[in-house]
């Protein structure tokens, strides 16, 4: 049964040994908003905690 909502999990619980990033971390843009004046378009922001999102 899948999940509707996202729970809290601790990092010791999910990666026990540690985890490390292998290359580069890029923001994820958003693409349901316009770019800005310069041309950029802003970070996509998670709805649920308002923060930034990245990705591979």
């Amino acid at each position: 049964m899948a999940m509707q909502k996202r729970f809290k999990v601790g990092f010791g619980d999910v990666f026990p040994n540690g985890a490390f990033f292998k290359g580069s971390v890029e923001p994820v843009l958003d693409f349901n908003v316009e770019k800005r004046p310069d041309g950029t378009r802003p970070q996509q922001v998670d709805p649920e905690t308002g923060t930034s999102s990245c990705g591979p």
